[in-house]
């Protein structure tokens, strides 16, 4: 029985990702990646990446050739390095610099070499160790996602080459390595971001820390264009759009986490149907002066949503489109209309700010300017 589930699990992952993996099957061949960096003694240079921190101990021979002089040998430099990964403490290396020789070591997948140590040395004149700066170079290797995820390397953790991004299906918790937009596709079918922010509400809401897991929203660089923050989703499925709400002012009491679900392009009017629906934990959001709550808006979308729906949510001026069933790159400018003119927003008692979503895409969209 548990061959036979294997076997329908690994069937639907490649029904769904192969094709959209054609372009990327180099992606799943092991890739070397290079970092490199220089350091004096006694600092410590981190490659965050790899979860990576070395610090050069000292220099603790130097037999280079003075460039003032002729040398029958070219002599080297003997470098002391302490190496911590993942903050466990690896222990102190010593690396060996020679002219056209790698005298690296290796370490848990990595490799470290010395690749330059300045300043030359010339005749009589002696180097302080504090004058030393040492340029180092890291090469790891980056395994295929499947040989990292049956290694143990749990889904979220996956690492990708560069100029591809991490997808996991959730119905197998599966991980792939696509090219972003092979991602946004994926993510419309049932995949979803690995996720890297959590975000606890100090209100004591009854969310659990793996509901607080996010996709993050990317910073807006579109300036004056006229354009929206539109959310992708997929029908049959929910998404989490997580909002942060804080306050400057000394005001008292709460207020609702209210929301709306409305169809339309111009003349919105509220859905009168369950297609899409909206429901917010916490129900409500304490307004005291220095409150910080996130509130996280679960949007359902039933079998029969499809096209482009339009949400509002509490202290957020105006509406954003939720669009059901459509690649971004299907999304013109004049399927969302925006607003030329002032826009009135009711009195604002709240600073909100849009950190993410989970179970969906989001992303800034030109969007037609409409009087």
């Amino acid at each position: 029985m548990k061959t036979l589930l294997a076997i329908v699990i690994t069937g639907i992952i490649a029904v769904t990702i192969l094709p959209h993996m054609s372009a990327d099957a180099r992606a799943s061949a092991p890739v070397t990646t290079e970092a490199q960096f220089q350091v004096k003694v006694n600092q410590t240079s981190s490659l965050e990446s790899d979860a990576i921190k070395i610090k050069l101990l000292n220099v603790t021979a130097d037999s280079r050739c003075p460039s003032d002089v002729t040398c029958v040998w070219q002599g080297e430099a003997k470098i002391s390095v302490n190496i911590i990964k993942n903050n466990q403490e690896l222990g102190d290396f010593s690396l060996t610099s020679r002219a056209g020789q790698d005298l690296g070591i290796n370490f848990d997948g990595h490799s470290i070499q010395v690749v330059k140590v300045e300043p030359y040395p010339t005749s009589g004149k002696k180097i302080s160790t504090s004058d030393y700066m040492v340029t180092f170079a890291v090469k790891s290797t980056i395994l295929s996602p499947l040989k990292q995820f049956k290694s143990g390397i749990s889904a979220n953790e996956v690492k990708c080459k560069e100029g591809h991004v991490l997808v996991i299906n959730s119905h197998a918790n599966f991980p792939a390595c696509v090219r972003p937009q092979a991602a946004s596709k994926l993510v419309l079918r049932g995949w979803h971001y690995p996720v890297n922010e959590q975000v606890l509400s100090k209100q004591g809401s009854s969310l659990t820390a793996a509901n607080n897991l996010f996709f993050k929203l990317g910073p807006d660089t579109m300036g004056p264009v006229p354009h929206r923050l539109v959310f992708f989703m997929a029908s049959d499925s929910n998404a989490k759009i997580y909002v942060q709400y804080t306050s400057n002012a000394p005001n008292t009491g709460t207020m609702n986490s209210w929301h709306t679900v409305y169809t339309g392009k111009a003349n919105y009017t509220p859905l009168d149907s369950s297609q899409l629906t909206i429901t917010a934990d916490p129900v409500s959001i304490p307004l005291y002066l220095g409150s910080n709550t996130t509130v996280v808006y679960t949007i359902t979308a039933q079998k029969d949503a499809n096209g482009i729906y339009w949400i509002s949510l509490a202290q957020i001026c105006g509406v954003m489109p939720v669009v059901i069933n459509m690649e971004s790159s299907h999304l013109g400018p004049s399927d969302i209309p925006v607003p030329s003119g002032p826009m009135y927003c009711p009195n604002q008692l709240l600073d909100a700010k849009i950190l993410g979503i989970y179970g969906g895409i989001v992303q800034y969209k030109i969007a037609k300017p409409i009087p």
